[in-house]
């Protein structure tokens, strides 16, 4: 999911998968880069600036977002949803956000996509 910051990328993940999962809210959250995906139980994986990785419940990925989102790298979400077996959602910061490494991380996922959803703020 790629777009300008606040748009809406997280809130339609989360519709997709009939799921609050990815942190939303009115103003801007996302400052990493959220990977949604198939896994056979509800877990994150919460990657630090180091790369160290730990597994995490999804209400403690919520509280690391909103009160250490400069601790994140990445967080990847695992979820038992049949349709996340074909597809991984990567929820991406967005582009002209106040702060230039939230667009450097949009940036880079888009390099790497094999497919793109644009949201745009009608």
């Amino acid at each position: 999911m790629l777009g300008e910051f606040n748009a809406g990328k997280s809130t339609l993940i989360n519709a997709f998968v009939a799921e609050d999962m990815v942190v939303t809210g009115v103003l801007p959250t996302t400052s990493h880069v959220n990977v949604v995906r198939y896994g056979p139980r509800k877990v994150a994986r919460w990657t630090r600036l180091d790369g160290s990785v730990s597994e995490i419940p999804y209400d403690e990925a919520a509280r690391l977002v909103k009160e250490a989102p400069e601790s994140i790298e990445e967080l990847e979400f695992c979820f038992p949803h049949p349709d996340l077996r074909s597809v991984h959602f990567w929820d991406t910061p967005g582009f002209n956000a106040p702060d230039t490494t939230h667009e450097a991380r949009a940036r880079a996922a888009l390099e790497t996509a094999d497919a793109v959803v644009w949201m745009l703020d009608a």
